[in-house]
C-alpha cells in the first residue's frame, strides 16, 4: 500500500479555535434589576426583616449580592447563625448557605429564629397568674 498523506484543511483548524467554553458565555435579557433590589432592601428595612430573619433578607437577588461581598470569615459566621456547619472553602460555604436560604423561603428548612425570651412582670395580673401556674 502506498503511504497516504493526511492533510487537514484550514477551515477545520479555524473552527476548532473558535470554540468558546461555557464559563465564557454570558446571557442577558435586557432587564435592569437594580431598581427592584433597591426597593426590596428599602421594604425589608421598613418591615424590620433584618432583625427577624438570620439571612437578613427574603429577596434572592439581595441575598446573592450579600454573599458575593462576604469573605470566608463572614461566611463562616453566617453559616453558624443559620445553622449550617461552617466547614469547607468559600465556594462550598456559599452553596451550603444558599441551600439553607432556599429551604427557608419554602418553609422546609431547619432554620429556627431565636429571639430574646420575654421576661414576665409579676406586677401585671395576667403575667403573675402565668408565673404562679408555671411554678406549680
Amino acid at each position: 500500500m502506498a503511504n497516504k498523506k493526511i492533510t487537514t484543511s484550514k477551515t477545520k483548524k479555524a473552527k476548532a479555535s473558535k470554540k468558546v467554553s461555557l464559563d465564557q458565555l454570558q446571557q442577558t435579557n435586557g432587564k435592569n434589576y437594580e431598581d427592584q433590589v433597591a426597593r426590596a432592601r428599602e421594604l425589608e428595612q421598613v418591615l424590620g426583616t433584618q432583625k427577624m430573619n438570620p439571612f437578613k433578607t427574603t429577596d434572592k437577588k439581595v441575598f446573592s449580592q450579600m454573599l458575593t461581598d462576604m469573605n470566608l470569615t463572614d461566611l463562616q459566621a453566617m453559616a453558624v447563625k443559620v445553622g449550617v456547619f461552617p466547614a469547607g472553602n468559600k465556594t462550598v460555604l456559599k452553596n451550603k448557605i444558599k441551600r439553607a436560604f432556599d429551604l427557608s423561603l419554602h418553609g422546609t428548612g431547619s432554620v429556627q429564629l431565636m429571639g430574646q425570651p420575654k421576661q414576665l412582670d409579676p406586677s401585671n395580673a395576667q403575667e403573675k397568674a402565668l408565673l404562679d401556674y408555671l411554678k406549680n
